[in-house]
This record gives structure tokens, C-alpha cells and sequence, in this order.
């Protein structure tokens, strides 16, 4: 099995085609509907994070935060997905490694991935 990768993504459709094209891709996905279940289960044995910045409950930038100030999880790269207007510059200030605005493509996505699961 290839390495493993945490989506947290409340969009069913957007869960389903990122578990499909990573999965395909050689990657074990774990896909998540909200920040809170990822916190409870600590995410330790990921290779990489995947987060929406619009969730249910915590919201990815602060989960984001959360992700990289622990311990545990500090060293594990997060890329923030999402919509939201100026997403690289505020990701940044939250700690992601990376970013990508949706609507993304897969090429896009897959070299991501591609430069922080080495």
C-alpha cells in the first residue's frame, strides 16, 4: 500500500472523486466529513493532509493551525483545498505547506502531492 493520505472534506462528491483519483493513484485515503473527527482520532499515521477550509465545526485553517502546532502531527505537510478568495496568502498564515483554489485540476493536485510525499 502507498502512502497515506487524510482528506478532510465535507462535499460528498468532492470526498468521492478525491478518494477515487488518489486511491488510483497508489495512495491509501482516509477521507473525513469534518476537522472535529480528525482531532479525536489524532492523524498520526498520515503521509500528507488534505483539508477544506469550510467545514462543519473547526475549520481547516484552524485545524490546519492545530495540525502544526502538535507534536505529533507537526512534521505531516497539510495542503489546504478550497474556494475560498486568496486562499494562498491566508493559508500561509496558518501554517499549510501548500494550497490549491477550487476548482482544481487533478494534474495540479497530483504534483502537489507529488513535492511533499517524497
Amino acid at each position: 500500500m502507498g502512502e497515506r493520505i487524510i482528506v478532510v472534506e465535507d462535499d460528498k462528491d468532492i470526498q468521492y472523486l478525491l478518494k477515487d483519483t488518489l486511491s488510483k493513484a497508489g495512495y491509501e485515503v482516509e477521507v473525513l466529513p469534518d476537522g472535529d473527527t480528525l482531532i479525536k482520532g489524532n492523524g498520526s499515521t498520515a503521509d500528507l493532509f488534505l483539508l477544506d477550509v469550510n467545514l462543519p465545526g473547526i475549520n481547516g485553517l484552524e485545524l490546519c493551525r492545530f495540525l502544526k502546532l502538535n507534536s505529533i502531527t507537526k512534521n505531516i505537510p497539510v495542503i489546504m483545498l478550497s474556494a475560498f478568495p486568496g486562499l494562498g496568502s491566508v493559508a500561509s498564515k496558518y501554517y499549510a505547506d501548500d494550497s490549491l483554489e477550487k476548482p482544481f485540476n487533478f494534474t495540479s493536485l497530483m504534483g502537489l502531492i507529488s513535492k511533499h510525499i517524497h
